[in-house]
């Protein structure tokens, strides 16, 4: 068991209530004395959740049980009591994978962060006198929704905007999406098993979602992942994508804000979410793809904004955590000042091409990569799997932090070219380093 991409991912079989007991073992020891907990809606969260809270409690640690819970809620309930959270999650993986992701002082878990955590010796049960408290919230939602208050407060306008919740976790805050607007919302029953779609929120998951606004002439709508960290913005029935939902609310933060230090992304950075981020005057620094990378180089530059080019965004000011309901709100506002269209329009269309490439030696592989690209071309990046740099645009290769997977994406033509031969590559080097 090791920590990914941000936090801790498997199927059932490998993380389930006993094998969960030992990680949390070896966690204690780095957890505050009091520790908060919540979980998301997969079927198997709830027995997990409750593996955490009785064992952390046999640990000498006082839990806050959230019970049913986003990501980001979990996460701000536990910022402003100054503890450390741990949320039963596995994100956008599909219903048969559950997982943990765990903040340490405001900062998510990255993987090297983990893997120091995991090699400290279990921590025994405590004197029956010393067992921790157990507390349970009911009060973690409308924290969170004041917090969106004190940051954004709402703009009512008029139109309609449709609410794909994804039967997510994001469905918690119905009540206050429909204060801010009147809206059309869909998927709202809270289900593990993702009935109405899949829960990234990919355009190939949301034809039928796309289609709705197309037959109802429903001009604005939104799309989050199962955890609620995630959002992705849809205009005229059509999926703008994460990166350029990123920049146009970088570029609402500026207004609204004013944007200091620099922008903070990853590896995977795109085009249009640099061109945003010149717009306002800013550096856009890149770090390994994962929040918790954000989170810590946010924290190194004292920077304020930062988030990926799949639909998420940090304003360190809120919270250190990506939160979906915040970024919603945010954008609401955006199309409630009219101002959106001139983001649009100032930050342009997003031209990523991306494939994913099954590889049980997904490591070995790109490792292999690494070298073979760094040898065939100048402009090359290796700081998670390899980036190079072309004169029209990008690639990127890197083995996911979550699946079985190696990513493969880029812009430009010359991208283009050199991205099908990698894929090649890579389906070579499966069948190579597989049978050794």
């Amino acid at each position: 068991m090791q920590f990914g991409t941000n936090g801790i991912r498997q199927r059932f079989n490998v993380l389930n209530p006993f094998s969960l007991v030992e990680v949390v073992r070896r966690l204690a020891p780095h957890l505050s004395h009091t520790v908060v907990v919540g979980h998301d809606h997969r079927m198997t969260s709830p027995s997990l959740y409750h593996a955490l809270l009785s064992s952390l409690s046999a640990l000498g640690k006082h839990v806050y049980a959230l019970g049913l819970s986003s990501t980001p809620t979990t996460a701000l309930y536990a910022e402003s009591k100054g503890w450390d959270s741990i949320m039963v999650t596995a994100s956008h993986n599909p219903p048969e994978w559950n997982g943990i992701k765990v903040n340490v002082k405001g900062v998510p878990v990255s993987k090297e962060h983990g893997a120091r955590m995991l090699s400290t010796p279990p921590k025994n049960v405590v004197n029956w006198k010393d067992v921790g408290h157990i507390v349970y919230v009911d009060e973690a939602v409308n924290l969170h929704i004041q917090r969106l208050k004190q940051h954004l407060g709402f703009r009512s306008f008029d139109g309609t905007v449709l609410f794909d919740y994804g039967n997510g976790t994001a469905a918690l805050f119905q009540s206050w999406f429909a204060q801010c607007v009147h809206g059309v919302h869909v998927n709202v029953a809270v289900d593990g098993t993702f009935p109405a779609r899949k829960s990234e929120p990919k355009a190939e998951h949301l034809t039928h979602t796309l289609q709705l606004m197309n037959d109802a002439g429903i001009e604005w709508g939104f799309a989050w992942d199962g955890d609620a960290d995630r959002v992705v913005l849809m205009h005229d029935g059509q999926l703008l994508g994460g990166d350029v939902t990123f920049a146009i609310g970088l570029l609402h933060l500026d207004h609204v804000f004013g944007v200091k230090r620099p922008v903070v992304s990853t590896i995977a950075a795109t085009n249009v979410m640099k061109r945003a981020a010149s717009l306002i005057g800013k550096e856009l620094v890149m770090t390994k793809v994962g929040s918790p990378y954000i989170a810590e180089r946010l924290l190194a530059l004292n920077a304020q904004v930062g988030g990926e080019e799949v639909g998420n965004l940090v304003w360190r000011p809120h919270t250190l955590e990506k939160d979906g309901i915040f970024f919603a709100t945010l954008l609401l506002d955006a199309i409630g000042s009219g101002r959106i269209y001139d983001y649009m329009k100032a930050v342009g269309k997003s031209d990523v091409v991306r494939y994913s490439v099954p590889s049980p030696v997904k490591y070995e592989v790109v490792k292999v990569l690494v070298e073979e690209l760094k040898q065939q071309h100048d402009n090359v990046v290796a700081i998670d799997g390899v980036r190079v740099e072309f004169e029209d645009g990008w690639m990127l290769v890197r083995a996911s932090g979550t699946e079985d997977i190696i990513r493969v994406m880029g812009e430009g033509r010359r991208a283009n070219v050199v991205m099908k031969a990698v894929v090649k590559r890579i389906e070579e080097l499966n069948a190579q380093l597989s049978s050794q």
